[in-house]
């Protein structure tokens, strides 16, 4: 991955495609990868949940051994969705 470029500009077109289609729609990749990091995830969750309708998803994949992962995740996930 250190070859690899992430523009925070990247996922814009993307969400605009997300929100005019009548289908349901998931965020995938929300964290480019491991790309973003430290204060960039919860701006990263809140653009995912902006981008897609009440009927989408946003799956994010955790590494098995960072076993406290799910839970923080679940609780941004709480923390974005309860205070948007």
């Amino acid at each position: 991955m250190a070859n690899d470029i992430y523009l925070q500009s990247d996922p814009l077109p993307l969400c605009k495609v997300r929100r005019q289609t009548p289908e349901s729609c998931f965020a995938v990749k929300i964290l480019a990868g491991g790309l973003i990091r430290d204060h960039g995830i919860e701006q990263a969750f809140r653009a995912a949940f902006e981008s897609i309708k009440p009927i989408g998803g946003v799956p994010v994949g955790v590494l098995p051994h960072v076993q406290h992962k799910a839970r923080e995740n679940a609780e941004l996930v709480h923390r974005t969705l309860t205070c948007a």
